[in-house]
């Protein structure tokens, strides 16, 4: 391929592609990502934009290259954090980082993860993707950590608070944080000299990165009303997973499935969560209840359904997650919420179809949790308006 730049005021440059017979245009500081581009070849992953955008802004501000949008170069930082949305690649993105600085510098890598599993997958993903990164694999809160030159912790806040004697440790020259947490990053963030953002949830959604899905409201959320509505249709929640805020709703909820012959299991941080899923993905188990040790490391894109105990926008986000990631077996997963939550997942992202239980059924509210879509229209019907007052007014229903 021959390549021609011609340069322009400002913060952009053409660049000739003999191939294409085309000139394109680039942004200066996004200039480095065409390097990165000739970097995964031969690796097996799906080149994403926003990956190649992002792991580009690191590269270069980590090497001091990365220039602003008034062209300026900036100093050069020694840590970054990403974040990035569940579902979007974090660890494609830390592995290409390891990857495009072992392979241009030699660096020696450190790859920090909670637990022993995710080592395990973080490496399968290495050498199956064709990355061959030699990692240092480092769990937080052992007493003695390798020397290394990068050191990529997946997922900050499962480190924030060995993270201090982690660096001390490891002498690091260069620390990329990963965090799917935005909302929890400010304690976090303190560690790192820039923070790289760029899609949201939603964008991931409509781009079909993330599944599509159906958003369903609960008139309340206890074990009872979450078991009733399981069990009066459970064709159509499939596999699933449960949130509640104590052990003993977890307990009550399994109970009742239980009476009926559904197979579940409660997870906790004590339970042999690999021995569950393992059952969970082979079709043993239907449901898996906890509180909140799956809103983080799990990855089951067969999961269908997820039913979200009322919380704040971080672990509504956190636990809707869960279901997002794509299947080729399901087209549309499915968001269960109550209507005392605080943060509608809604919110965030757009559902394909909303639904109310009213009446003991569902009912298609579609487009009522919009004020103004819902009061605009001349066919709403009393039920309709009922459904969607609840909507609006939640705490009053």
């Amino acid at each position: 391929m021959f390549s021609q730049e011609i340069e322009m005021d400002g913060d952009f440059k053409m660049i000739w592609d003999s191939t294409t017979d085309s000139f394109t245009l680039h942004r200066r500081s996004e200039i480095g990502s065409e390097n990165l581009m000739g970097l995964t070849h031969g690796l097996h992953i799906e080149t994403r934009p926003y990956q190649m955008r992002i792991v580009s802004r690191v590269a270069q501000m980590l090497e001091g290259s990365f220039r602003n949008h008034d062209g300026e170069r900036d100093s050069q930082v020694d840590s970054i954090c990403i974040d990035s949305p569940i579902g979007s690649g974090k660890t494609t993105m830390g592995l290409l980082v390891a990857h495009w600085f072992q392979t241009r510098l030699g660096l020696s890598v450190g790859w920090v993860a909670a637990r022993n599993s995710q080592i395990r997958q973080t490496l399968m993903e290495n050498e199956k993707r064709g990355f061959n990164v030699e990692l240092k694999p480092i769990v937080p809160g052992r007493t003695n950590y390798p020397s290394v030159d990068l050191l990529i912790i997946d997922d900050v806040r499962d480190a924030t608070h060995s993270l201090n004697e982690m660096i001390r440790q490891t002498k690091p020259a260069k620390l990329v944080g990963i965090t799917s947490a935005s909302f929890q990053l400010d304690r976090t963030k303190l560690h790192f000299d820039r923070v790289v953002k760029d899609v949201g949830i939603h964008t991931l959604v409509q781009d079909g990165y993330l599944s599509r899905f159906d958003h369903y409201v609960l008139p309340d959320f206890d074990p009872y009303t979450v078991a009733n509505a399981f069990l009066s249709q459970p064709d159509r929640w499939g596999k699933s997973v449960v949130f509640f805020h104590r052990l003993e709703q977890c307990l009550e909820c399994q109970n009742l499935l239980t009476d009926t012959g559904l197979n579940s299991q409660i997870v906790t941080a004590n339970s042999n969560r690999e021995r569950q899923f393992d059952r969970f993905r082979s079709g043993e188990l239907d449901v898996l209840i906890n509180r909140d040790v799956l809103t983080e490391g799990s990855d089951c894109p067969n999961v269908q359904t997820v039913f979200c105990r009322p919380s704040s926008q971080s672990g509504t986000v956190q636990m809707a997650g869960r279901v997002l990631r794509k299947s080729e077996h399901i087209d549309t997963k499915q968001i269960v919420q109550s209507k005392d939550t605080r943060h509608p997942f809604y919110k965030t992202a757009l559902p394909e179809r909303q639904f109310s239980w009213f009446n003991n059924r569902w009912v298609d509210a579609t487009g009522l949790t919009s004020r103004r879509t819902a009061s605009d229209s001349m066919l709403v019907t009393r039920e309709q308006r009922r459904i969607r007052w609840q909507l609006q007014n939640p705490r009053s229903a």
